[in-house]
């Protein structure tokens, strides 16, 4: 594993769910399998249909307050992980999210208090892994989680 990322935020808000914005609910019932990369192409277009489509290897989703809540389904962890992403930052997400981002996919969730209000959509950030720091190459903010 890198310890050290760079990519650009896509930024959600708080209460994205995994039935309505991370994958709605219609769009699961065409897949049987875990297949992440045809699941990565209907990823988060319940809160933005471009995310999907443009994000890039190394990115990362950033997010508000409770992601991934009410409903703990493992195709959504799938889902994040087929786009690339290098890994979930959070103020506070499901947990059965963090156990299965970690444990099915293997990527990376970082959780720091509102830390989801000091990066903005399309910032570039620097993620280092082993001091847990988040430089906002943007704003010029270093951010603990």
């Amino acid at each position: 594993m890198e310890y050290v990322l760079r990519g650009k935020a896509w930024k959600f808000g708080d209460y994205i769910f995994g039935d309505y914005g991370i994958l709605p609910f219609e769009k699961i019932r065409d897949f049987r399998s875990m297949d992440s990369e045809a699941l990565a192409k209907v990823c988060m277009i319940g809160v933005n249909p471009e995310c999907s489509k443009n994000v890039k290897k190394g990115d990362f989703i950033v997010a508000g307050k409770y992601f991934g809540g009410s409903w703990g389904h493992e195709h959504c962890a799938y889902a994040i992980k087929g786009t690339g992403v290098g890994a979930v930052i959070a103020d506070s997400i499901s947990t059965y999210l963090y156990r299965f981002l970690i444990d099915l996919v293997g990527l990376p969730v970082l959780i720091g208090k509102d830390v989801s209000r000091k990066i903005g959509q399309d910032d570039e950030l620097e993620v280092n892994f082993k001091s847990g720091q988040i430089k906002n190459l943007t704003s010029g903010e270093a951010i603990r989680v």
